[in-house]
């Protein structure tokens, strides 16, 4: 039987390949090959280069060398070259992703300062003064206390649910399922949230509160250039709704008090006459 030394070729570089298996698989199919053609396995590499096998040893080490060994350890470092050459084109493959990035955040802080130079002068005007209010637009992003006290609360409570719009799921922060204004405000949630900061006993005290929540919206709204959304937390939002709850309680009270005193003191008003 003619061995098929082209397929002989193909087989042995396997024979030290890193794979589990691959060189188990690779000797028997090369021995049995070579024990088709009347060898005895690895002892016969000579078939593949058509030479007669050596009975002694050579004084030359090259000579020495097994030539399928020799065949395998070329294509192993053949291998290794390309493993070199893939992992330095990935490297600078994320080196260019990095440049990429880096020139759209450029472009995008280019835009944002565009966009600041056509404000109208009394915006351009009201973000200058919330900068100097806090000395730096890097410390007016940052969160005031009112704004640390009542998320830190609201974190542990932070849910993500995946409602289902225009036939697309869309992630939704909730502060245990509670998702904006007019939603109903569940225990936990409203409990951890009054208990974040004081809560006002009168009116003076919620109006003061609810003011300071609308100015923090306020500059946040005009650093960003983005008017008509609320820019706070869901924990933030979800106190300025208790509060203001609160507020329009507190000054139905006051309006029923006066009422009732109005009442007690007014005279009381004559009996409709009767014919």
């Amino acid at each position: 039987m003619t061995i098929d030394k082209s397929k002989l070729a193909m087989i042995m570089p396997l024979t030290v390949s890193p794979e589990e298996r691959e060189p188990i698989v690779a000797l028997n199919k090369e021995n049995a090959m070579l024990v088709a053609n009347g060898d005895h396995g690895r002892d016969h590499p000579s078939v593949l280069l058509g030479s007669p096998q050596k009975t002694a040893p050579s004084n030359d080490p090259a000579e020495d060398i097994d030539p399928a060994e020799d065949i395998a350890a070329k294509a192993w470092q053949a291998t290794a070259d390309e493993y070199a050459r893939k992992s330095a084109e990935e490297c600078e493959a994320q080196k260019r992703q990095a440049k990429r990035c880096e020139a759209k955040a450029a472009r995008a802080e280019r835009v944002r300062k565009a966009a600041s130079a056509k404000m109208d002068p009394e915006l351009v005007a009201e973000l200058a003064a919330v900068i100097k209010k806090y000395g730096s637009e890097e410390a007016a992003l940052a969160r005031t206390p009112i704004q640390e006290a009542v998320d830190e609360a609201a974190i542990p409570l932070i849910r993500t649910k995946m409602p289902l719009r225009n036939g697309k799921r869309v992630g939704v922060t909730t502060l245990d399922g509670w998702g904006g204004y007019g939603d109903p405000i569940p225990e936990h949630a409203g409990a951890a949230v009054r208990a974040a900061l004081p809560l006002p006993t009168t009116i003076a005290e919620a109006k003061t509160e609810v003011d300071a929540w609308e100015e923090r919206n306020r500059e946040l709204q005009t650093i960003f250039n983005c008017y008509g959304i609320n820019l706070l937390s869901p924990g933030c939002q979800l106190r300025v709704q208790i509060v203001t709850a609160m507020l329009a309680d507190l000054e139905h009270l006051a309006e029923m008090h006066a009422a009732l005193a109005r009442d007690d003191g007014a005279p009381t008003p004559p009996a409709p006459c009767r014919d």
